[in-house]
């Protein structure tokens, strides 16, 4: 079992408007989250801020014994740890899948295998070599969750994990996340649409969800 997620007064505004008003949370290992609630209300806000894409004008992020705080990245030792699938994918619409994850895993020093491993786990094994200027939502979405995998981080923090899929693509992706609960990860994802969740929830492991 790894480490646990903390927030605490976490505060970030946009102009005159304050997004977050210090929000304080625990997301536990081995435990899938749910961040629930309509469009608008700040939940992408605050999955950027604790993935480090937007910084923090106050409070801090606690990753385990790691703290970040006010204005401050996230440091490598974290960042490593951290699994993120947002809306915006950072893939390479001229490379294909396998030219993406082999990319990213030199970047991140993960062993060459685990691209082929990864593709054939979300069902991209034949269109691995395709370039995703090519791919439907759908098949970007599953080459984003490769990565995921590939990476085999502590933390996975997903924003809207089945958009775009197809049922064969979100039984792929709700037989990863039962794993990664499973492997005592924590796992963080944000919706609007909490009934796409449904088949998970009824599954025997623990759940929780954060209204918004």
């Amino acid at each position: 079992m790894g480490d646990g997620i903390r927030l605490e007064g976490l505060v970030r505004t946009f102009g005159r408007r304050r997004i977050l008003r210090g929000l304080s949370a625990s997301f536990e290992p081995g435990r899938l989250h749910l961040i629930v609630g309509p469009n608008g209300c700040g939940k992408t806000t605050l999955l950027r801020v604790m993935t480090g894409q937007l910084s923090l004008e106050s409070g801090a992020l606690h990753f385990g014994s790691e703290v970040v705080r006010a204005h401050q990245g996230l440091p490598w030792s974290v960042r490593r740890r951290l699994g993120v699938l947002g809306h915006d994918s950072f893939l390479y619409s001229e490379l294909s899948a396998r030219e993406n994850l082999t990319l990213y895993g030199k970047l991140y020093g993960l062993p060459e295998e685990r691209v082929s491993q990864a593709l054939e786990k979300v069902g991209l094994k034949d269109a691995a070599d395709v370039p995703l200027s090519k791919y439907s939502q759908g098949m970007e979405q599953r080459t984003g969750f490769a990565r995921i995998l590939m990476q085999d981080p502590d933390y996975v923090v997903l924003d809207e994990p089945d958009a775009g899929l197809d049922e064969s693509g979100r039984a792929r992706v709700e037989a990863e996340l039962r794993s990664f609960v499973t492997q005592g990860k924590v796992v963080i994802a944000v919706t609007h649409h909490p009934e796409a969740f449904e088949g998970l929830e009824r599954q025997s492991f623990a759940w929780s969800r954060v209204a918004w």
